[in-house]
C-alpha cells in the first residue's frame, strides 16, 4: 500500500475496459478514479471476455486483480428440463450463497470500502464477510435497476414471450426487486445513474441520504469536424451497442422492420445504416440481408465509425440505467435521434441536445429533419458538447465522495440530477 492511501475493494461484473461496452466502460470509469486516490483491489465475477482490448487492458489496470471467472448462468431457452417456470423455481438469478472466495496472498489487512458494481457482484461481498473479510463501507453501484429492466422487457413482448416464459421472468423480476431492497437497506451508499432512479429508490422507501448519483461519465474523445456527403453519396446513420443485449436487439429489430422503410423512401434519398457492436448474433446478423443495412459488428475503435456517420440512432423501446453511447456521440460531435426511454436519466431535452420520437413515424421525421437541416444538426451538437464540458470531472468525484461517507461536492447537477426542463434552439 501507498504512504497515505488507503486500500479499497472493487467487485466487477466484468473487465473493466475504456473503449467497450456500457457495463465495462462504467467500470473502467469506477476504477480509474478509485485508483486516483486508493489502492484498488479488483475482484472481476465474470468469465472475462476473450478480446483483444482486454488482454492489452490487463497489463495496464492500476490494481492488483483476482479473476473469480463464475460465468454467466446458463439460459433457460431450450433447457432439459423444459419449463422455463420450473427453471426459474429452482435456479434463482443470483445465488444467495457462493463457495469460499479465495483471498489473494497480497489482501490488506483492513479496507476502508468495498464497491459492489450490480447485484449479481452482491453473493462475493456477502461470502467475504462470511469468512471475516473486513469490507469496510459498503458502496453498492446500481446502474441499471434489474429488476424494472426485466418487468419494461415483458410489458414490450407480451406479444411473444407466451404465458409461461412471462410468468417465469415476472417471478425472476420480483427475486431481483427483493434483493435489490435488501442491499440498498444494507449498502452506506446506492448509487445510481439519474434522478429518475434515485426516485424510484426514495419511493420504495430507502434514506434519500443515502442514494447518490453517480453519472455516467462522457468518453474522452476528440470532436469530429460535421461529415458532408458528397453528391451521389449515401446518408450514413449509425447504431452502436452491445449486440448481444437484449434491449438492442429489440430495438434494431423495431427500427430496421418499422422505421427504416419510411426512411430509404422519403424523398427517394440514399441513406444507409451501419450496425456497429460487439456480440452480433444471427438475429442481428440477418438484418444485413435489408436493402441499405450493414452488420460491422466489433471494431478496434469507433471513432471512423462516427467519422463516416451523419448522426446515432438510439431507438430503445425498454431497458434501464443510460446510454454512454448518447454521451459518446455529444463529444465527437454526431447529432442524435433517440426514443424516450434511451434519453432517460441524461439531463437531455428534445430539441436542445438531441431529438426525441417515440413512434416509427415521427422517428423517420425526426432523422429527416437532421438530414434536411444542417443548421439544426449544428445546434444539437453545440449544446450536446457543452453538455459533455459540464459533466467532466463530477461522476468521478461524486463516486470518491461515497466512498469516503462524505457529502457531495458542489455543482453536480450537470451529472444527471437536473430535470431536462424544456427546449431551446
Amino acid at each position: 500500500m501507498k504512504q497515505g492511501r488507503q486500500a479499497v475493494l472493487f467487485i466487477s461484473p466484468s473487465v473493466p475496459l475504456e473503449q467497450g461496452i456500457g457495463v465495462e466502460r462504467r467500470a473502467f470509469q469506477h476504477l480509474c478514479a478509485l485508483a486516483s486516490r486508493h489502492d484498488v483491489h479488483l475482484m472481476i465475477t465474470g468469465q472475462p471476455k476473450p478480446r483483444a482490448e482486454a488482454e492489452e487492458t490487463w497489463r495496464t489496470l492500476p490494481a492488483s486483480i483476482t479473476v473469480l471467472g463464475r460465468g454467466e448462468p446458463p439460459d433457460p431457452q431450450g433447457h432439459r428440463l423444459g419449463s422455463h417456470l420450473l427453471w426459474e423455481l429452482h435456479h434463482p438469478p443470483i445465488p444467495h450463497r457462493l463457495p469460499a472466495v479465495p483471498i489473494p496472498a497480497a489482501w490488506p489487512e483492513s479496507l476502508a470500502a468495498t464497491l459492489v458494481f450490480r447485484l449479481k457482484s452482491t453473493p462475493i461481498w456477502r461470502e467475504l464477510r462470511r469468512s471475516g473479510v473486513a469490507t469496510g463501507r459498503l458502496v453498492l453501484d446500481l446502474d441499471d435497476l434489474e429488476a424494472l429492466a426485466l418487468r419494461r422487457r415483458i410489458a414490450a413482448e407480451r406479444d411473444i414471450l407466451g404465458r409461461e416464459k412471462a410468468l417465469a421472468l415476472r417471478l425472476r423480476a420480483a427475486r431481483l426487486a427483493r434483493l435489490q431492497r435488501e442491499m440498498v437497506w444494507r449498502a452506506d451508499a446506492t448509487l445510481v445513474c439519474s434522478r429518475e432512479d434515485r426516485d424510484r429508490l426514495i419511493a420504495d422507501r430507502h434514506d434519500p441520504a443515502r442514494i447518490r448519483i453517480v453519472a455516467n461519465a462522457p468518453p474522452e474523445l476528440e470532436p469530429l469536424a460535421p461529415r458532408r456527403a458528397s453528391p451521389g453519396e449515401p446518408y450514413r446513420l449509425l447504431f452502436i451497442g452491445a449486440l448481444g443485449y437484449s434491449p438492442n436487439i429489440d430495438a434494431l429489430q423495431w427500427f430496421v422492420r418499422d422505421i427504416w422503410p419510411q426512411i430509404r423512401a422519403r424523398d427517394g434519398r440514399r441513406v444507409e445504416l451501419e450496425i456497429v457492436g460487439y456480440g452480433a448474433g444471427a438475429d442481428v446478423r440477418a438484418l444485413g440481408r435489408t436493402p441499405g443495412v450493414r452488420v460491422t459488428g466489433e471494431v478496434a475503435t469507433v471513432t471512423p465509425c462516427y467519422a463516416r456517420a451523419d448522426m446515432l440512432v438510439a431507438p430503445l423501446r425498454w431497458g434501464g440505467g443510460t446510454r454512454i453511447k448518447i454521451l459518446e456521440a455529444f463529444a465527437i460531435g454526431r447529432p442524435v435521434v433517440a426514443t424516450t426511454r434511451a434519453a432517460e436519466g441524461l439531463p437531455v431535452a428534445d430539441g436542445r441536445e438531441l431529438l426525441i420520437a417515440d413512434r416509427p413515424d415521427d422517428f423517420a421525421r425526426a432523422v429527416s429533419r437532421l438530414l434536411d437541416d444542417e443548421g439544426l444538426g449544428a445546434r444539437l451538437i453545440a449544446n450536446g458538447r457543452e453538455l459533455v464540458a459540464r459533466m467532466r470531472g463530477i461522476p468521478q468525484a461524486r463516486l470518491l465522495a461515497a466512498i469516503r461517507g462524505e457529502a457531495d461536492p458542489d455543482g453536480a447537477d450537470a451529472a444527471g440530477d437536473r430535470p431536462a426542463d424544456g427546449a431551446n434552439g
